[in-house]
């Protein structure tokens, strides 16, 4: 997937997934000082050209960083701040991610690049 400029560049599922493993890897050219992030449980966006975030229910995770966002109303909120370990943060370099979340005990892991 290659997304470039616009409004957005979301891809999303057509089936819902409570409990999921994901492995990808990514890189972003942040010329508008955007960045790469994967959202997760919450609800579909009606538009994806056009998503609308605020109330929408998800958990966003930007790698490399690990950065968090919570999504739900009445606006995001950023879960408490955890760093496992120091390294660079840098969106352009290419970092692969894997995701693990289990909606019933509403946990997730997360590695990227090794840690």
């Amino acid at each position: 997937m290659r997304g470039t400029g616009g409004t957005s560049r979301m891809a999303c599922t057509k089936a819902d997934y409570g409990s999921f493993r994901l492995i990808f890897t990514s890189r972003m050219n942040p010329a508008n000082g955007d960045h790469p992030g994967v959202v997760f449980w919450g609800d579909p966006p009606q538009d994806v050209a056009r998503p609308k975030t605020g109330g929408a229910g998800w958990i966003m995770l930007a790698p490399p960083s690990g950065w968090m966002w919570d999504y739900h109303p009445p606006k995001g909120r950023t879960p408490p701040p955890e760093t496992l370990v120091k390294g660079p943060k840098d969106f352009t370099q290419w970092s692969t991610t894997e995701i693990l979340c289990h909606l019933e005990k509403g946990t997730m892991r997360v590695r990227v690049n090794a840690h």
